[in-house]
């Protein structure tokens, strides 16, 4: 952490509470009330405001308080210039990395489902003759079925490449 003046203390830890509260997208309203909820009894939208512009100063219990509630370290509240543009980037790197995970967990969601129905619809096929025999021409289909879906979703089958995941002889 920089130089910094005590008399611009209350200034950055205000800018860089009012940053993260806006990178998290809450309102002071909703910071006071996640303070409230963390044992800040008093704390109201008019302390946020005041804290994020600059013009009252925290104690140092409620700094730790609040860098609490952002999951973040007090020093990154405390920090001016390039460091804190630093850990806003890595942040905002992180949220679009859940972003980008969420759709895949839908995707193997929905790939789950319908390998499901894949195979209950391969087990009827291959048992519906009245001798117990397997009918090729429909075991040929349900492999023709189990690589559409595997086309359609590149990332549920990623076990399956090396062999996991099949049974082999049974």
């Amino acid at each position: 952490m920089g130089e910094i003046s005590i008399s611009s203390v209350p200034e950055i830890f205000g800018t860089n509470v009012r940053r993260i509260r806006e990178m998290k997208e809450w309102s002071q309203s909703e910071l006071a009330r996640r303070m409230v909820d963390a044992g800040w009894s008093n704390y109201r939208q008019m302390t946020v405001s005041r804290t994020e512009d600059g013009t009252r100063t925290p104690r140092l219990d409620e700094a730790i308080a609040l860098a609490a509630v952002f999951a973040c370290r007090l020093e990154d509240l405390l920090s001016s210039g390039s460091t804190y543009q630093q850990i806003l980037a890595k942040v905002g790197a992180a949220e679009e990395i859940r972003e980008e995970l969420s759709g895949y967990e839908e995707e193997a969601l929905e790939a789950s489902f319908r390998l499901g129905v894949l195979l209950n619809d391969l087990e009827r096929l291959v048992t519906t003759n009245d001798d117990d025999s397997v009918d090729l021409s429909k075991v040929e289909r349900g492999i023709r079925l189990y690589k559409q879906l595997r086309s359609e979703s590149k990332y549920a089958f990623a076990g399956f490449d090396s062999g996991e995941g099949t049974h082999g002889d049974d």
